[in-house]
């Protein structure tokens, strides 16, 4: 899906449809969920101002996206999106196995209190953690490790920073199983039957209790 020039979003190389240089990354179709890499270990402040890391998502399904609080355009959407996959998510008997994570690509503006009014204003439960830290690892995380574009507009001061809209599915051995349209309900859809399968093939949660 091409988001065109618009809004804080930046196209991936070998991504999806392509509008004005902008795309989602989003992988091709497959008969089944493949590995795509590797979650290298990471450790940020979350909106409460404590610590977490990807050892807080083991055994569990997680997805991830970036946004930040003062985007002038998309973020606000992709946020909206999240937390109506969360609500789709909450009567679910898995759903304490699953977590969610947003982090911001704006951490110098993005404090854990910030982030904590907008974790609010979105209705984020404790499955949702918004997390920031330093600029160069956030950054470096999001372009090494979910390999992700983001990089500085210099082009409008209301949207300074330009990054993706994908959410990355993660499973429970924090290996990356697919990429999805953050701004797409259908998209997202797929994401929903996508973290089921990686539940029954990396969690060794019972019960789904925890």
């Amino acid at each position: 899906m091409g988001i065109g020039s618009i809004g804080c979003t930046k196209g991936e190389k070998g991504g999806g449809g392509n509008e004005g240089g902008f795309s989602v990354k989003v992988e091709p179709e497959s008969t089944g969920l493949r590995v795509l890499g590797k979650v290298p270990d990471f450790v940020f402040l979350d909106q409460d101002s404590n610590a977490f890391g990807l050892g807080d998502t083991k055994d569990r399904v997680w997805m991830a996206n970036f946004v930040f609080t003062r985007c002038g355009s998309t973020c606000p959407l992709q946020t909206a999106k999240m937390a109506q996959l969360q609500e789709s998510l909450k009567g679910e008997p898995f759903f304490s196995a699953i977590r969610m994570v947003s982090f911001t690509v704006d951490p110098e503006y993005d404090t854990p209190q910030v982030l904590a009014e907008y974790a609010a204003k979105y209705q984020a439960t404790a499955n949702w953690r918004f997390l920031t830290g330093a600029r160069k690892d956030i950054w470096g995380f999001c372009e090494k490790g979910l390999m992700l574009p983001v990089e500085e507009s210099g082009l409008d001061p209301a949207m300074p920073i330009l990054h993706s809209p994908s959410v990355v599915l993660i499973d429970g051995k924090g290996q990356i199983r697919g990429y999805y349209d953050g701004l797409n309900d259908e998209s997202l859809e797929k994401l929903k039957s996508d973290l089921k399968t990686a539940l029954k093939e990396t969690s060794s949660i019972t019960g789904y209790d925890r």
